[in-house]
């Protein structure tokens, strides 16, 4: 049986004061390789990615021909791919992006849909469990929506060892798993928009409060 979640205090108390660990099962990811690969989505997506290397993770949005927001997403940068984690309710519109930005460029996208878990961690000792995590085989960078610190997960789906290394890194630091209503009460209390209810696919970037 699956146990309960800590009350929202407790998940608050655990983002402020050591890591909680938040699923994301709203996000989807594809797989992105070839030697053009990260020099091609930085001309698609409104973060940066020159300059930055393997492990690191960045926040930013994919933005549609008419300026509105097609998804936001998450971009971990591996040893020789890409992961691009986006809604998965907007999954058929990105790719369909992708595939129409495609010209001449060395990159190969690859739906990768269920092949991850998606995982924030939110919290000063976030980078800790980022570490334990790598070392089980997830793949991730620490990356802090809130300004509590914070790192973010892509587990391979159905490896026990990398779910059992992140509960065990959890547990090391004092921290607690968290669910959507905590999640929801710690990013209201930090000012930090949600894709669905702050703003979604019809908004323009400078209308989602994501400027911090």
């Amino acid at each position: 049986t699956t146990e309960p979640s800590p009350t929202v205090k407790d998940q608050l108390h655990a983002a402020t004061d050591a890591a909680l660990a938040i699923q994301a099962p709203e996000l989807a990811a594809f797989v992105v390789t070839g030697a053009d690969r990260v020099s091609w989505l930085n001309g698609m997506l409104t973060c940066e990615l020159s300059g930055r290397s393997k492990g690191d993770a960045i926040y930013g949005l994919q933005v549609g021909l008419k300026g509105r927001i097609v998804s936001d997403v998450v971009v971990v940068l591996d040893a020789e791919r890409v992961l691009l984690f986006v809604q998965r309710t907007e999954t058929s519109v990105v790719a369909a992006m992708l595939d129409r930005h495609l010209m001449m460029e060395d990159a190969l996208v690859e739906p990768a849909f269920d092949s991850f878990a998606a995982w924030w961690v939110h919290g000063p000792r976030s980078a800790e469990v980022l570490v334990a995590a790598r070392a089980a085989g997830s793949t991730g960078g620490a990356l802090d929506g809130t300004g509590l610190g914070g790192a973010f997960l892509a587990l391979p789906s159905g490896n026990g060892p990398a779910r059992e290394a992140l509960g065990e890194a959890i547990a090391h630091v004092g921290g607690a798993f968290g669910d959507a209503a905590g999640w929801d009460a710690l990013r209201i209390a930090h000012g930090v928009p949600r894709f669905g209810a702050e703003f979604d696919a019809e908004s323009y970037p400078q209308e989602a409060g994501l400027e911090k």
